[in-house]
């Protein structure tokens, strides 16, 4: 089978770690009931996302990284009795520093962590006193499908999305905080996210599987785009949700319809077919 069916889940972020892991957890219920595959959390889903809603990482105390350790724990477990792929941010620390990074968490059916992506393009801010920079890309694939995560900042750099076209995914799984404690500012500021997600999904032809948090002040609604750029499917703002999609890669699907785009795309950016017509 080449088909994996999502769940964006557009959860409410605070700082209370243990709300935010039974908010995960009933999300992943809903989502096996309706037959998912794989479901996706946004940008510090369990810890909370630093300078909105988290305290600074050099006031937290062992209770605190224990009591994230429980939660994540308790996601891993359920993951494992549902047979979920589970993907969501939170924080993993780092040997010596008091900045974590700033991570996705893969988790397969079987209840472990298959593969973990850190940050890589963290802000100035970020790098000023919350979090430590990843510097690798991460694919993993269910099912044949291969997909790429990405994190809130590293989605304004083109070049992160080139990789992963160059890695041959056909999904990028875009988890960002776009949303303020109480700006309107941020929550205008944060809605370009939205578009650029949607201008790179058509750019590479492939799909983005965006997600946000459903915080009082939201920019980019939680959505699902697919390879020529439009929105499939996505969450009503400021509400705990869940949108819906299916990466199909058969024969008859959309993949195969836009095979051609991306196969004549590869040779224009080679540059044979321009040079051929040199001195004409």
């Amino acid at each position: 089978m080449t088909a994996v069916r999502l769940a964006l889940a557009q959860t409410k972020v605070g700082m209370d770690v243990a709300a935010n892991g039974a908010a995960i957890r009933k999300a992943m219920k809903r989502a096996k009931a309706a037959g998912v595959d794989l479901i996706q959390f946004t940008e510090g889903a369990l810890s909370g996302y630093g300078r909105k809603e988290l305290r600074p990482f050099v006031e937290w105390s062992g209770r605190d990284w224990r009591e994230l350790a429980t939660e994540t724990d308790r996601i891993l477990h359920l993951a494992g009795k549902l047979g979920l792929w589970v993907v969501f941010g939170s924080v993993s620390p780092v040997a010596g520093s008091d900045h974590p990074h700033n991570s996705l968490f893969v988790v397969a059916p079987s209840g472990r962590v298959h593969a973990r992506y850190d940050k890589r393009f963290c802000s100035h801010n970020e790098l000023q006193g919350w979090y430590m920079p990843g510097f690798e890309p991460r694919v993993f694939e269910v099912r044949s499908v291969r997909f790429g995560c990405v994190i809130c900042l590293d989605g304004r750099f083109p070049e992160i999305w080139e990789e992963y076209r160059d890695l041959g995914v056909h999904c990028a799984l875009f988890s960002t905080f776009t949303a303020g404690r109480s700006s309107e500012d941020d929550a205008r500021q944060d809605g370009i996210f939205g578009i650029t997600a949607q201008a790179q999904a058509a750019n590479h032809v492939y799909w983005v599987s965006m997600v946000t948090p459903a915080n009082p002040v939201q920019g980019t609604r939680t959505r699902l785009i697919n390879p020529l750029g439009q929105v499939e499917a996505s969450c009503r703002r400021h509400r705990n949700g869940m949108a819906f999609g299916t990466i199909d890669l058969g024969a008859g699907g959309l993949w195969a319809a836009t095979d051609m785009i991306r196969q004549w795309r590869a040779r224009a950016r080679e540059g044979g077919i321009y040079r051929a017509k040199a001195g004409r």
